[in-house]
């Protein structure tokens, strides 16, 4: 994983976890996980995907990431499912992410969607995350 990777990944895992209003939602601690969990209550929240790309050009570090969040739920269906992507959607929209060593040129939710999952039981939210960021100088 690559620094800038690293530093969004838990600047935006700590953001979701410290929210009140997610862990209202998913519990206290919230259920927020970088990666799929093996067995958690519903509903949870984890990083399914962080995609990274060069942005940048001479003298400038900069990279493109996009940030894949799905949301696993049992109870509330479709309509409950879609309240907590549009929880995450808010508290992302209104989150100062401040990852170690880079600065946020951009952040902003970019696709959303409810998926009935295989089992038939349970709702798959899908929220992506696009983020553009620099790397800071050293002074």
């Amino acid at each position: 994983m690559s620094g800038a990777q690293e530093a969004l990944t838990e600047a935006v895992l700590a953001v979701l976890r410290e929210s009140d209003a997610v862990q209202a939602a998913f519990g206290d601690p919230a259920r927020v996980f970088d990666g799929p969990p093996r067995r958690a209550p519903f509903p949870y929240l984890s990083l399914e995907r962080h995609e990274v790309s060069d942005d940048g050009g001479e003298g400038v570090v900069r990279t493109e990431h996009r940030v894949t969040l799905v949301i696993t739920a049992r109870r509330g269906g479709r309509r409950e499912t879609g309240r907590l992507v549009d929880l995450v959607d808010g508290v992302l929209r209104g989150a100062r992410l401040a990852p170690l060593d880079h600065r946020v040129v951009l952040a902003l939710p970019v696709f959303r969607d409810v998926l009935q999952a295989r089992d038939g039981a349970s709702f798959r939210g899908v929220l992506r995350l696009r983020a553009i960021m620099d790397k800071e100088e050293s002074a």
